[in-house]
């Protein structure tokens, strides 16, 4: 676009990317990727203060929820899929806000022999739902929208008006459903 990138710039956008790409260990990194972020340090961009900010700043608060959020997880489907839940009232009872919830998700996704991760936040008259995905082809974009909900293959979100009571089992069941389809087409 023609714009001049100063560091201030090339801090933001290089934070940017390092987000989107998972520190650079999602498949979505590519060597274009890399020589983009090579030209943002060229412009000023500090990586070691990104990180800081980023990965090594965390109030109280976002641990205890952290704890939280790890002592509910459940795993559905034969232990392919891993949920946890975030209850009503829980960030007033820990001292928590809702960007702590920030990367929450990434542990569920990240247990060994799971598929598909979903961080469930029980708020006031609304489920809010995070998915994550080990590989495009579980496609949890196609589960959120079944919730009104979207994103990409690999993550995705949603808002849907339910009870965690209600909403919980159909979430499994998309899960279950989806996990089925995959598992027929690598067979075929």
């Amino acid at each position: 676009a023609g714009i001049a990138i100063d560091p201030v710039s090339a801090q933001a956008l290089y934070t940017g990317i390092m987000t989107d790409t998972g520190q650079f260990r999602f498949a979505s990194t590519s060597q274009r990727v890399f020589a983009l972020a090579g030209e943002l340090l060229a412009r000023g961009a500090n990586p070691a203060q990104a990180g800081q900010e980023l990965y090594e700043r965390e109030s109280l608060g976002k641990l205890r929820l952290l704890q939280h959020f790890i002592g509910s997880l459940r795993l559905e489907c034969g232990g392919r899929v891993c949920i946890g839940v975030l209850p009503h009232g829980i960030f007033e009872q820990l001292g928590a806000s809702v960007e702590d919830t920030e990367g929450l998700v990434d542990y569920a996704r990240s247990l060994d022999g799971v598929a598909i991760g979903a961080l469930i936040e029980e708020r006031p008259g609304v489920i809010k739902a995070s998915l994550r995905a080990q590989s495009a082809a579980y496609r949890v974009d196609s589960i959120a929208a079944q919730f009104n909900g979207g994103g990409h293959a690999s993550a995705a979100g949603l808002n849907y008006h339910d009870s965690l009571a209600g909403f919980y089992p159909k979430l499994v069941a998309a899960f279950t459903q989806r996990l089925q389809e995959v598992d027929a087409a690598r067979l075929a």
